[in-house]
């Protein structure tokens, strides 16, 4: 398997770890909430929330937009911002 070539942009990574910073999470209820959602996005192979680093790590196993992890987490309440 060829690895894809990126051009550093955030527009699109491929077996990638990807860390963020999430605000607005007061308990491990919101924890789990936010890496249900992003667990269920196109090309997510893993999440791990921790809240008391306030912190997420997340594993793509294809390419897609960074943008869309935000907005999914965003519609639900919670900031997340790449580090």
């Amino acid at each position: 398997m060829e690895a894809t070539k990126t051009d550093g942009s955030d527009a699109a990574r491929d077996n990638s770890e990807l860390w963020f910073d999430v605000s607005g999470m007061t308990c491990g209820s919101c924890a789990a909430h936010i890496e249900k959602v992003l667990s269920e996005q196109a090309g997510v192979a893993e999440v791990a929330v921790d809240l008391a680093a306030n912190r997420a790590r997340v594993k793509l196993d294809t390419p897609g937009p960074v943008d869309r992890l935000t907005e999914a987490v965003e519609e639900i309440g919670y900031g997340l911002t790449p580090v």
